[in-house]
């Protein structure tokens, strides 16, 4: 072979050892950078299942509170279903006892009413109207 071509070709071969080199480390630094990024992550992830999982507690935490809290919702309306009928019965006695007094009282009131009215007028035309006779009816 000829001496050109020997060098020709050293170089050419020196060259791409040189670029097979250079790829080399920039396939070494990109593997460092991916080991990196991959190390990165994995800590976000573990991160967010960190945060899920403290989510779940949360939520399973959240929703107990939200059951004990309807239960004593429910024991609530119970309650006020109660009180509600109590307080219908005693005001249902109460109205009885004021009508039965409200109807003494009325009575009583006529009864007064009823004896001012006959004190008030003559007594013959109060015998007059006991017995049928009018004031007309001497006339005849």
């Amino acid at each position: 072979m000829d001496r050109d071509l020997i060098d020709y070709l050293n170089a050419r071969f020196g060259e791409t050892s040189q670029r097979i080199a250079s790829l080399r480390e920039e396939v070494s630094g990109l593997r460092k950078e991916f080991e990196l990024f991959r190390a990165d992550t994995a800590q976000r992830f573990e991160k967010v299942e960190e945060e899920i999982h403290h989510s779940n507690v949360d939520y399973r935490g959240l929703s107990r509170i939200v059951n004990l809290f309807g239960e004593g919702l429910v024991g609530l309306e119970d309650r006020l279903q109660v009180f509600r009928a109590e307080m219908k019965q005693e005001f249902d006695e109460t109205r009885g006892l004021m009508r039965s007094a409200y109807a003494q009282v009325d009575h009583r009131i006529l009864s007064l009413e009823g004896f001012k009215a006959r004190r008030d007028r003559d007594p013959l035309e109060v015998i007059r109207e006991h017995y049928g006779k009018t004031k007309d009816s001497r006339l005849d």
